[in-house]
Order: C-alpha cells, then structure tokens, then sequence
C-alpha cells in the first residue's frame, strides 16, 4: 500500500474530505491524477476485468483520479459558482492564470520527493529486496520482476535494482507533469479528450482480453 498510485488516491481522498478549499492541494492532486495515475493506465494497460482483483483494483487506482477531476473541475465546480461563498466546499479551479512555478512545480515534487524517500526507506532498506522476491509483499518492484522485459534489466542491474527502479519511477514521473497534466490543467477540451482516450483505450484492451478468453475456452469445449 505504499506505491505511488496508493498514496496519491489516499491524497486525494484527504483533498476531498478535509481540506477542499486548499488551492496548492487541489492542483498537486489534479497534476498527479491527470498525469502519472492517467498515463499509467495506458502503460499498465489497464482492463476492466470484474473477476480478477489486480486488473480491476490497477483499473480503478489510476483511471478513477482522472474520471474525479473532471467531474470536480467541469461540473461540480462551476455550479459551486453559482453558490454564495458560504455555500461551496471546494476552491476554484483558475482561470486565465500566468504559469505558476511554485504550484505546478515545487508542490507535486515537493509529495513526490517525501513519497519517493519514505518509500525507498520501508520497501528496500527496512523491508528489504529478498523479502519482496519472496512474496511476502507485493509492491511495483515485485511487480515489474514479473515482466520478462522489465526482469531482464532489474537483474542486470544487481544491487542497483531498487535505484533504478526508483530513477524509472521519477523520469516517468516529470514526464507526465511536465506534459499531459500541466496541458489538461490549463485547457479543459485536453482534459476531457484526454479522459475519453483513456477510458478508450481500456475498454479497447477489456474487448480484446474477453475475446482471447473466450475464444480460448471454446478450443477447450472442442477438444
């Protein structure tokens, strides 16, 4: 439960419930879903598979964020216009803002920093990477030896593995806020096409698992 996409939904959940009217947050959390958790859908190609708990918690963990902000940004905060000040829960979202280094910068590098730390120090130092390549946790790093591309360079890399790993992780991570995120927080038609392509593409790849699977269980009928 320590994984980025874990404790950015926690985040969010924290956003919404305690502190709705706090601007630096409501913008890290909206960078971080529209960015790193909405780009991974695609890079763990993320399906919606009812019966199997992986797919379908991977699916919700990332696409969720994504689904939420856009339903906080473009519906529930323009009604909250309408309201007397009193009456809203939520900041604002701004517009026609110059870019705003401190906000879309140092902030959400600022919860990446503290996770990536935090993170290194309980997964790989308290935990260690004998006990992950046990079984006995399952994290993003037992999940990336599971994949024969990624378990060719983890084992290649030795002792640096869990640096490495970490390396990936914050690349992928400026990637995506310096990209996607920031263009979806500053233009609402990005946002919205960029919600739809997601939730294309997985129902795209759901579409194609359901007709291996079947496709699969007929040959077995048949023999």
């Amino acid at each position: 439960m320590m994984d980025f996409c874990y404790v950015s939904s926690a985040l969010i959940v924290v956003y919404i419930a305690c502190y709705p009217k706090n601007e630096l947050l409501y913008r890290a959390v909206f960078l971080i879903s529209n960015g790193t958790l909405g780009v991974s859908v695609v890079l763990f190609k993320n399906k919606c598979v009812l019966n199997v708990s992986e797919y379908i918690t991977s699916l919700f963990l990332h696409i969720f964020p994504v689904i939420l902000m856009y339903n906080l940004r473009q519906v529930t905060m323009p009604y909250e216009a309408t309201l007397p000040e009193a009456e809203r829960w939520f900041t604002q979202h701004p517009v026609d803002e110059s870019f705003q280094w401190y906000k879309n910068i140092v902030v959400p590098y600022g919860i990446w920093f503290t996770w990536a730390i935090t993170y290194y120090l309980i997964v790989f130092v308290c935990i260690g990477v004998e006990r992950l390549r046990a079984g006995e946790y399952d994290y993003l790093f037992a999940y990336f030896e599971r994949r024969e591309w990624s378990n060719k360079l983890i084992v290649s890399m030795g002792k640096w593995a869990p640096m490495g790993l970490m390396g990936f992780h914050f690349a992928f991570f400026t990637i995506t806020q310096l990209t996607v995120a920031l263009i979806a927080f500053y233009s609402t038609k990005f946002q919205v096409g960029f919600m739809l392509v997601l939730i294309w593409f997985s129902l795209n790849i759901t579409e194609k698992y359901y007709s291996a699977f079947f496709k699969f269980t007929k040959n077995v009928r048949l023999q």
